[in-house]
């Protein structure tokens, strides 16, 4: 006697989902199916969960359509957890992560000690830029003296 072998609801895998902070409800096509060695069987629910509270609204339809909002100002890293069942029972968990991309913070410079340059000394004084979304954004950076002001750009 050969028994069937029933296949689980199915994913396909889904890697760097990235999102941009406040960007208010997403919604995103998820390629789900019901596990296939019986061509009647459907998705017949779909649940969502993530490990952070900052994932509103997050929910996803027997077609794939997974909805979610980031909460106001938040960003970082989260995980979805999308379980699938069939009209076969057969039961499948998917984890999906997740990137909310910081868009609303101004970039920030490091603090510059106060420096003595030495006269005829070559090279402005360094300091670090952090949080430039554009990464060919230029900067300026203004340094006074007591002799005269001094425009130094990278």
């Amino acid at each position: 006697m050969t028994c069937a072998q029933f296949k689980q609801p199915t994913m396909p895998p889904m890697y760097g989902l990235r999102i941009l902070q406040d960007s208010g409800i997403n919604s995103i096509q998820c390629h789900v199916r019901a596990g296939y060695s019986r061509p009647s069987a459907s998705i017949v629910q779909a649940m969502a969960r993530t490990d952070t509270l900052h994932i509103w609204n997050l929910s996803i339809s027997l077609n794939g359509s997974l909805t979610l909002q980031p909460a106001s100002g938040f960003f970082g890293n989260a995980v979805i957890n999308i379980s699938l069942i069939d009209s076969q029972g057969s039961i499948s968990s998917f984890l999906v992560p997740l990137t909310v991309i910081n868009v609303n913070a101004p970039p920030s410079i490091s603090v510059l000690p106060s420096i003595q340059l030495i006269p005829m000394s070559v090279g402005p004084p360094m300091s670090s830029v952090g949080d430039i979304d554009d990464k060919w954004l230029r900067y300026s950076l203004t340094a006074a003296s007591s002799i005269s002001e001094t425009w130094f750009t990278s």
